[in-house]
Order: C-alpha cells, then sequence, then structure tokens
C-alpha cells in the first residue's frame, strides 16, 4: 500500500509539474532584451505630500525582487523606463466603532503608467487608468483620521507597487 501512495504521488507530481502553473507575479511577460529598469520619480498630480516618493521607492524595490533585472532610480544606461503619474488619492472612512470613530479606511489610487524600452520607444507596458483600492485597519488607540492617514501610507505604497508590478510582469 505504502509503494503505490508513493509512486501516486510521484505521479502526480510530474503531472502538476509540466502543467503550466507558476507563481503569480513572477511571470515571463518581459522581452528578453530588457535586462535593466530605471524608475524615476512618479509625478503626484494629488494634494497627499510624500506619495509620490513612497511609491517610487516601493515600485524600485518590487521590480528588484520580483523581475529579478536590475534597477535604477532614474533614466540614463537602461533598458527600460517605468515612467508615472498618481492622478487622484482618497481616503475614506468604511467602518466606524461605537463611539463613531473610524474602525477601518478604504484608499484608492489611481495612476497613469507605461513601461516603455529606450532603445526604440516600444511600449511594453501601459495602463492609463490604473486604479488600486484596498482597506486598511485603524488603531484602537485613538488616533486621529489624519493621523492613521499617514502610517497607513507605508503600506498603501507598498500594496500599490505590487498590484502595478503583478500587472506588469503577468502582461495584464
Amino acid at each position: 500500500m505504502a509503494v503505490f501512495f508513493i509512486r501516486a504521488v510521484a505521479v502526480l507530481s510530474l503531472v502538476f509539474a509540466g502543467c503550466g502553473y507558476s507563481l503569480v507575479g513572477h511571470g515571463g511577460f518581459l522581452p528578453d532584451d530588457i535586462q535593466s529598469i530605471g524608475v524615476p520619480e512618479f509625478i503626484n498630480r494629488t494634494d497627499r505630500p510624500e506619495l509620490e516618493q513612497r511609491i517610487t521607492e516601493e515600485l524600485l524595490r518590487q521590480l528588484q525582487v520580483r523581475s529579478r533585472r536590475r534597477t535604477t532610480a532614474g533614466r540614463e544606461g537602461v533598458d527600460a523606463v517605468l515612467l508615472g503619474e498618481v492622478t487622484s488619492f482618497r481616503s475614506l472612512p468604511v467602518e466606524f466603532n461605537p463611539d463613531g470613530r473610524a474602525r477601518t479606511i478604504e484608499v484608492v489610487i489611481t495612476a497613469r503608467s507605461r513601461l516603455q524600452a529606450t532603445s526604440d520607444d516600444r511600449i511594453i507596458w501601459a495602463a492609463d487608468h490604473f486604479v488600486f483600492r484596498q482597506s486598511y485597519p485603524v488603531g484602537e488607540e485613538g488616533a486621529e483620521f489624519v493621523d492613521v492617514e499617514s502610517l497607513a501610507l507605508e503600506s498603501v505604497a507598498r500594496d500599490f507597487a505590487e498590484a502595478v508590478v503583478t500587472s506588469i510582469l503577468e502582461g495584464f
């Protein structure tokens, strides 16, 4: 019985290994000639300070870790550049505790972005209206809404960058 079980597991492993499944966000959508990506600072068209800096930093980090390409914070000496602008930023309380304080906030970011080859200006990936929406819990210590928004900015930038990089790497 044990031998049958081991053989069955081995056969299933071989079947599933060749079925084409892969980890999301590590896809092979980027062309082979793109070995380095520059990410100049995004343009911030919102009234939320520091948003473009945090998003740009996180995009660099996500691309470096997940694309396995060399990344830099500029346009010089790279095969492609990721250009973009944040066009809107909203954060709204969506759930309240019995005292009327926000328990959960929802953040919505809209951006325009494109990955463009530097050699021939071809567009590798583009999103003219990329919408990111995520909810974040508010701590129970009673911080003011503006403080909570500032604290959530790091998480927002990281999650936004993850969504953009996944979209690029998977070709969505």
